[in-house]
């Protein structure tokens, strides 16, 4: 039980967090410079495991007491995946590559406010972890903390392993193939993530 509900955890917040948006291209910016590119890592996994904790622990138990809240934020959920769908569902029709990156280079403490900035000032980042995962984790009931340990385990893996990975994974990044394969995957993990939510 715990292995499957543990890998629907994981395989979800894979879903959300593998969509290319400013904190993911950031991240990967700095990995294939290698410039301050585990303090950026350390950021985003920190907030993200929080905002995942918090969501697990606060937001499930808060709106079993405000049952129409609930209702409210599975529908704004759910839209907002079926927008993440459809966004990825047009990008696998066009070619698109990694964008070449701008040759600047940033200090530490701007690497820092940049990294805080794309996590912090972001809504993406807190819908996608407090309210999302922690909604699918609270119908859980006790299972909810497998589910948090495998969404949990994504981040860390994730950011980094971009950060770990970036210089090799800048050639397959190139490649519009490799764009589409990772958008169609999302546009399908969202359309079903979106129909749980108020299923």
């Amino acid at each position: 039980m715990f292995i499957l509900v543990f890998t629907k955890g994981l395989l979800t917040a894979m879903g959300l967090i593998v969509a290319i948006g400013a904190q993911n291209t950031f991240v990967l910016s700095q990995g294939l410079r290698r410039e301050h590119h585990w303090l950026v890592a350390s950021v985003c996994t920190f907030f993200d495991l929080l905002f995942i904790l918090l969501g697990v622990l606060g937001l499930a138990t808060f709106l079993q007491s405000l049952p129409w809240l609930v209702a409210l934020l599975q529908y704004v959920g759910a839209a907002y995946l079926l927008y993440l769908a459809w966004q990825a569902a047009k990008r696998v029709k066009d070619l698109h590559g990694l964008s070449a990156l701008p040759e600047r280079r940033l200090s530490r403490k701007k690497a820092l406010m940049t990294a805080l900035a794309v996590t912090l000032a972001n809504p993406q980042v807190f819908l996608e972890t407090a309210f999302i995962i922690g909604t699918l984790a609270g119908d859980l009931g006790p299972a909810k903390w497998a589910f948090a340990v495998g969404a949990m385990t994504t981040s860390l893996l994730w950011f980094y392993g971009l950060s770990l990975l970036a210089s090799r994974l800048a050639p397959l990044l190139a490649r519009p193939r490799a764009w589409q394969c990772i958008d169609a995957f999302t546009a399908v993990l969202m359309t079903a993530l979106a129909l749980s939510l108020v299923l």
